[in-house]
């Protein structure tokens, strides 16, 4: 569930460790955040983080939880960052991959696949809480590195051709 609220939602880790239950619309299938800054914003949840969600919320209550912060140690107690990166950390080793994780790369992984399949910046921006599109340009590198790798590798205009040499 923390791993789809940080990939699936964007979530800086902070905003993930003070989601609420009451900042949940189930009805409307949003999140508000309290971002940097106190600043809030809605972000849609998509379909299999909000059933999961729903899931994760039925568990919880066998529990008997009594507070309305979301992530919580099994006696209630809102979780810790070092906590956060534990369990992370935990999740990426049973996939054989823990170089460089760690919480806001899910976040960087969210903003870079949207603008990969064809968002555009100023939504990105919106769903990050990024006060300044300049923020969320950083993004747009990582995925220019990644279009410039594919026209090296596949333009014929980058290939040397021995009876057309350019």
């Amino acid at each position: 569930m923390i791993i789809e609220f940080l990939y699936g939602l964007g979530l800086r880790a902070g905003e993930l460790l003070n989601v609420k239950i009451s900042d949940i619309s189930f009805g409307l299938k949003e999140i508000r955040i309290t971002g940097k800054r106190k600043k809030m914003r809605i972000i849609p949840i998509p379909e299999i983080p909000f059933n999961l969600l729903k899931d994760f919320i039925n568990e919880r209550e066998k529990l008997k939880i009594d507070t309305d912060y979301l992530f919580t140690t099994r006696k209630g107690r809102k979780i810790s960052y070092s906590a956060l990166r534990k369990i992370i950390k935990e999740v990426f080793v049973k996939k054989g991959n823990t170089y460089g994780i760690h919480p806001h790369l899910l976040r960087h992984a969210f903003a870079t696949h949207l603008l990969d399949h064809g968002a555009d910046l100023k939504s990105i921006q919106e769903l990050l809480g990024h006060s300044s599109l300049t923020t969320t340009e950083i993004y747009t590198n990582l995925s220019l590195r990644e279009i410039k790798q594919i026209y090296e590798r596949t333009h014929p205009r980058n290939k040397i051709d021995e009876n057309n040499k350019p």
